[in-house]
């Protein structure tokens, strides 16, 4: 029904060649731009593709980005890389431009490949060789039947395609960048009549790669951008259609106009699904764009909700709807999505089975599901509870939990205190686990940062999946008449669930489909790996940035993998209540006096988010319920 697009319209050659910047200010470019993205993002099954340079290369894309910076955190824009790293891609982009370096100045701005680097969620493996595949299809672009190349070969003398398509060819040959600027100054003198064919025909070739190895289409009819270059599209995914359809509920500049984050949230409501595949099913059979409108029109008639009161509401780019006006909206948009398929006999998306442990109850004939999870995640800090939102795309919560969803078809609470600290976290478990003792969760899985023992050979980015927390938090303050006041330790050690490491450690976890994903959405640095350890951590009540408290650590407990501040607090609270607990912990720092939040805690938080997305939860329930 909904495919994923291919957003042609930010690259600069295509606003270019379709004169946006000769006949837009600025702020029309942009607003243009912003509207085109939101369709988009609204439009897409999952996300929209984007190579890395359209973004860093233009100003104008590069601001859009920077204002609709949650579509790159939460990985609705992605962007396919052959290269291990963004450095490593910007290093060779920047050798192949450099004779361009003028035109192409932002590939050379590190502050913007910063930003990228920082805030790309959606850097993703790309098997496409594009400049072997520019060159081989400009090569065989003019014997070919591709409506593209049609004009070209009608137009231009045998003689000078001969010329044209050996350009390409000569420019890789040379290691420069294959763009339209560098092609033309090579271009017979007789054939610069027809470059905007020509350049049509680079586009087609350049963008098709995309469109072919992903399965993406572009959106189309997006104003004064004339033509999509012969690339793959549908009827569902036009500009045009979908904002003559939203104009007729008075929702055009609220969502066109409206901030990621808005967007978003919505993108989040079941009820806002069915509503765009409405729209997706019926602009699909409509022959014409009024008659899209008339069978939207009959459903505004019969809806009972308001529309344009609401979108009067809000200036779009600024306002956040209220967690009551999203509530309104989820009820208003299940309501014309039911009208719309049932007054068209359109399908419906199959829900996933949900297994509840309370009957279905209605309420305004809204039928509200009772989820209770299964699994609860805890993590102590609010960086923590960031990158598995965004990674998740989880709805954030003002009270516990802090965060709900699904990771593949299991259900899921977060509960996050935003404090270090045992006492924090046995207070912010103890309080969830209380609120659900008629339905208890099966498993508590503990999750963030750690500290490593360079001793015991735990490095920065291991993932500890720890056996035993050893709780060092209790401890006895004797006096001695020879050294004074002293501090005793009194361990007490919390056997965690073996469910975790056994289906870590079995054939039903692809480790190298992990390692593979990590290494590519977490950034990881092109010369380490992400690894599984296993065996003890410690529990304290501070921070630990001392060697010699380190090795104080080291002398009470035989071969620490590592040491958190949250663990002993979890487990205390879980065994009141009967309930296993797991971990997986990645190392940030070395507990030493050089600890700084670097960029491990980054990495490590996302490639732990990236394992549990690969785990079998199913069977790790399984495994923790026996």
């Amino acid at each position: 029904m909904r495919r994923n697009l291919f957003l042609h319209f930010l690259n600069r050659d295509s606003r270019e060649i379709f004169g946006i910047y000769r006949f837009h200010d600025k702020d029309a470019h942009f607003r243009l731009l912003r509207r085109a993205l939101n369709a988009a993002a609204i439009l897409c099954e999952d996300f929209c593709i984007i190579p890395p340079g359209f973004i860093i290369e233009d100003e104008i894309a590069f601001n859009l980005a920077e204002a609709q910076l949650a579509y790159l955190r939460d990985r609705v824009l992605q962007f396919p890389i052959r290269e291990s790293s963004l450095s490593d891609y910007a290093e060779k982009k920047r050798i192949e431009y450099f004779p361009l370096k003028n035109r192409y100045s932002g590939l050379f701005d590190d502050n913007r490949l910063d930003f990228l680097g920082r805030n790309a969620g959606g850097l993703i493996p790309r098997k496409s060789h594009i400049a072997e595949g520019i060159v081989s299809g400009w090569q065989a672009g003019a014997d070919s039947r591709l409506k593209v190349w049609q004009p070209v070969k009608k137009l231009v003398a045998v003689s000078d395609i001969e010329i044209i398509r050996k350009i390409p060819f000569e420019l890789a040959e040379q290691e420069t960048a294959i763009t339209w600027s560098a092609i033309q100054p090579h271009l017979p003198a007789a054939t610069l009549q027809y470059a905007s064919d020509l350049r049509d025909a680079l586009q087609y070739t350049y963008f098709k790669q995309y469109c072919d190895e992903f399965a993406l289409v572009v959106l189309t009819s997006i104003p004064h951008m004339i033509e999509e270059f012969y690339l793959p599209r549908n009827k569902s995914h036009d500009y045009q259609s979908f904002a003559a359809f939203l104009g007729v509920f008075g929702l055009y500049k609220f969502l066109l106009d409206s901030s990621a984050q808005t967007i978003l949230l919505l993108r989040q409501k079941s009820s806002f699904i069915a509503f765009v595949d409405a729209y997706s099913q019926l602009a699909e059979r409509c022959q014409t764009m009024t008659e899209l409108k008339f069978y939207a029109g009959l459903a505004a008639s019969a809806s009972t909700f308001r529309w344009s009161d609401f979108s009067r509401r809000f200036v779009p780019f600024v306002d956040l709807p209220s967690d009551f006006e999203l509530l309104e909206l989820d009820h208003a948009f299940a309501e014309l999505a039911s009208i719309l398929s049932s007054q068209n006999a359109l399908e419906r998306r199959r829900a996933p089975s949900i297994i509840t442990r309370k009957p279905l109850t209605s309420r305004n004939g809204i039928i509200e599901v009772k989820r209770m999870p299964e699994i609860v995640l805890f993590v102590a800090l609010q960086e923590e509870l960031d990158v598995l939102s965004e990674h998740f795309r989880l709805n954030r919560n003002p009270t516990s939990p802090a965060a709900s969803g699904r990771i593949g078809d299991t259900d899921i609470d977060v509960v996050c205190p935003k404090a270090m600290g045992r006492v924090p976290a046995a207070v912010e478990v103890t309080k969830y686990l209380e609120s659900h003792k008629g339905t208890p969760p099966s498993l508590i899985l503990v999750l963030g940062l750690a500290g490593g023992f360079e001793e015991e050979g735990t490095l920065q980015g291991h993932i500890l999946c720890p056996t035993t927390v050893v709780d060092l938090a209790y401890r006895k303050v004797i006096d001695s008449e020879d050294k004074g006041s002293q501090s005793k330790f009194r361990r007490k050690d919390f056997n965690l669930d073996r469910s975790l490491r056994e289906i870590l450690t079995s054939d039903k976890f692809d480790s190298r489909k992990w390692i593979d994903e990590a290494i590519s959405i977490a950034r990881w640095p092109s010369d380490r790996r992400p690894s599984l350890h296993y065996g003890l951590i410690t529990s304290v009540d501070e921070v630990v940035s001392s060697d010699a408290w380190r090795k104080t650590l080291l002398q009470h407990t035989e071969k620490l993998l590592g040491v958190e501040m949250e663990a002993g607090g979890v487990c205390a609270a879980a065994e009141l209540y009967k309930i296993p607990v797991s971990m997986l912990r990645a190392v940030s720092d070395k507990a030493d006096p050089a600890k700084s939040d670097d960029k491990w805690r980054y990495i490590g938080m996302k490639t732990v988010a990236v394992l549990l997305e690969h785990a079998p939860l199913d069977e790790l329930l399984r495994i923790a319920k026996e």
